[in-house]
């Protein structure tokens, strides 16, 4: 049985999707983090706490298995897509909130967040790649997916820098809204053609 439907391509394309997801997802935090140090600069942080944004990664893993626990709990095929939804949504809301934060605490635990976010939804997000990945071959599946993932990890900051240089660093953050706004749309769509269509099948 195919993971989606004949109207679809095939499963490249449900992988393909997931990646403009994690695309536009990459745009808006990696944009966020790239001008991190000289916005926590200009919110007179201490010189230390830029560098205790590390400390965001070490949250993010944490989190991961309790974000693959509560898919699993939900159930297939919901639970992973609920799971990601919320997680892409954590991220989608605080990057553009470090515009209007007003104090370098204030930058510190929305970057947290964002952090919280990534580790949420990376189990979830990786099984809904995993059962799409199954009849292309998992090691191409996750490379098409990682491809596009790729390319907003490295457009995000580019794009960030430039709208900094003109509009100034607050402007820049703002605008990852709109990238936010768009993964979250995409995903919110893929759930309901794929979920609906009772199109995916459990991965393994």
């Amino acid at each position: 049985m195919p993971i989606l439907g004949q109207s679809w391509g095939g499963t490249a394309t449900l992988i393909v999707w997931m990646g403009v997801v994690a695309l536009l997802a990459d745009v808006a935090y990696e944009g966020a983090r790239a001008v991190s140090g000289p916005y926590l600069a200009g919110l007179d942080a201490p010189i230390l706490v830029a560098g205790a944004l590390a400390v965001g990664e070490l949250v993010s893993h944490l989190v991961k298995p309790l974000g693959g626990l509560l898919a699993e709990r939900i159930g297939w095929p919901r639970g992973p897509w609920y799971v990601a939804f919320a997680g892409y949504a954590l991220t989608a809301v605080s990057v553009p909130l470090l515009s209007l934060a007003g104090s370098w605490t204030d930058a510190f635990l929305l970057y947290m967040a964002e952090r919280l976010g990534k580790g949420v939804r990376s189990p979830a997000r990786d099984s809904i790649v995993a059962s799409a990945s199954r009849d292309l071959g998992y090691g191409k599946g996750f490379a098409l997916y990682e491809v596009l993932d790729q390319v907003g990890a490295v457009g995000g900051p580019i794009a960030v820098s430039l709208v900094t240089l003109g509009l100034g660093t607050r402007t820049a953050l703002l605008l990852l809204a709109l990238p936010g706004a768009l993964s979250l749309t995409v995903l919110l769509l893929l759930y309901r053609r794929i979920v609906g269509l009772g199109a995916v099948e459990k991965a393994g």
